[in-house]
Parts: structure tokens; sequence; C-alpha cells
């Protein structure tokens, strides 16, 4: 009997990933190809690599094989990538190209929060929209633990995020609302050109359409009913917009 060894590589666009956790430490490295044999290959011998590191530290450093270009950030976490890379120097079959080094700080591309103002430069949204897409794109960001750009997104940090959002007491219906926020500003990112690839939050809805449809809303409990009425955005509406602040104090009032 032969065991397999389940090696996380997933493929992101053109370009498969190790996406891993050690030590609670996240863990993600492009492996520079859309080969899967060869990704295989790259990955079985960086994890053999950072298994043997104390990961406690690593948030920034980079090896891209197939440009040349190692990305670290101050002395420790370069000594770490030296290192990884002389395990992955060990195997013939892995060609590593003359590098230069340069800052994690140079990274390219948009990050969650960078994608979100474009969105709202764009997009007429309701204020209330605006407010839990900006919570959502934070939450999420801050879930991510090291700077969220857009390339790094991959399915699992969706199906990741759901788990968190699940562990803190959400219901199915708050978590699927929330992806969503996710899915569409992924959505504008690839139709604006600033992502390639498959959106990886699409297909990740934990109800079906049938099942909203039929699964109704709870009712809100009076603390809180009125802490959405003491609520320093709601208060404003009655300056900024009185027949939102009024419909909504009467809809309260009489049930309807």
């Amino acid at each position: 009997m032969v065991a397999k060894m389940l090696i996380p590589v997933y493929l992101r666009g053109s370009s498969y990933y190790l996406h891993t956790r050690v030590n609670g430490v996240q863990f993600k490295r492009s492996l520079q190809t859309n080969n899967k044999t060869i990704a295989m290959m790259r990955a079985s011998k960086l994890m053999e690599a950072i298994v043997k590191i104390d990961l406690s530290g690593i948030r920034t450093y980079e090896i891209d094989l197939k440009n040349g270009v190692l990305k670290s950030e101050g002395v420790d976490d370069h000594a770490r990538m030296l290192e990884a890379l002389a395990h992955l120097k060990g195997s013939a079959s892995l060609p590593v190209a003359p590098f230069k080094e340069e800052s994690s700080a140079s990274r390219s591309g948009l990050t969650l929060m960078e994608l979100l103002d474009k969105f709202l430069l764009l997009k007429k949204l309701k204020p209330a929209t605006v407010i839990a897409m900006r919570n959502t794109a934070k939450e999420f960001s801050s879930f991510f633990k090291i700077k969220c750009y857009l390339a790094d997104i991959l399915v699992s940090d969706i199906t990741k995020y759901q788990e968190h959002l699940a562990g803190k007491g959400n219901v199915p219906r708050t978590i699927d609302g929330k992806v969503g926020y996710v899915k569409a500003l992924l959505n504008f990112a690839i139709k604006q050109g600033y992502l390639s690839g498959k959106n990886p939050a699409t297909n990740m809805s934990l109800l079906t359409k049938k099942q909203k449809l039929t699964g109704g809303y709870a009712t809100f409990e009076l603390p809180e009913i009125k802490k959405i009425f003491s609520s320093d955005y709601y208060k404003e509406q009655k300056e900024n917009d009185p027949d939102y602040y009024y419909v909504l104090l009467l809809g309260v009032l009489t049930g309807c």
C-alpha cells in the first residue's frame, strides 16, 4: 500500500500556488508555473525546507523561480529565504535563475481595500451598502493577516473566511452576504483588468437559491433595534436624508 502525501497546491490564474499553514502561520508562495507536475515538485521541495524552519516571524519573503526575483524584509527574513532557496537549489530538476533582491515593500498590484476605493468611485450605492462593503473588506483584509493583494486571494482563503465567520456565530445567510461582497469586488477587478483568472469567491455560497427564498429572516430583538436606531449613522440621516430617517422610524412604530 502506497501512502499519498497531500500537498496544498492550487491553480490561481496562470500559476500554481503553495498555500498552507505551519505552526499556525499562513504560508503562501507562487510556484511560478502552470504545469502541475513541476508545481508539485517545487512545492514538495519547499515544504521540505519550511518544516525545518521556525516560521513564527515569517510573513514576507517570496521566491520567484521563473523570473529570478527574491523578495524579503529585514535581515532575519532574508536569512530564512536563503535557507529555503538552498533546499530548492539541491534539486537538479529545479533551475534557479540569477536573481535580484528587492524589498517586499515594492510589491505591485492592488490590495482589496485599494480596489474598494476604485469600486466606490465608479459605482452608485446606497450608504448602508457602502458601509457594509467597507466593513467586510476591512474584516477580510484583517483576517488575511498579511497585506491582502488581489492576486494572492485563493479559494482556500474564502473557505477559511467562511469558517472564521461561522466560528463567530454568524448564520449561513450572513456569511453568504459577506462573501458576496468580496465576490462583487473581485468580479469588478476582473472586469476592469486589475485581476486575471477565475474569481475565487465564485460558487462559494452556503445556501441555495431555494433555501434563501424559503428560509425567511429572523426577527430583530429589542436590544438590536435600539442599537440600530441609536447609532451615529442613523442619527445623521435625520439631516442628510429625512425621508429615509422617518420611513424607518414609522416602520418600527407602526409595524408595517
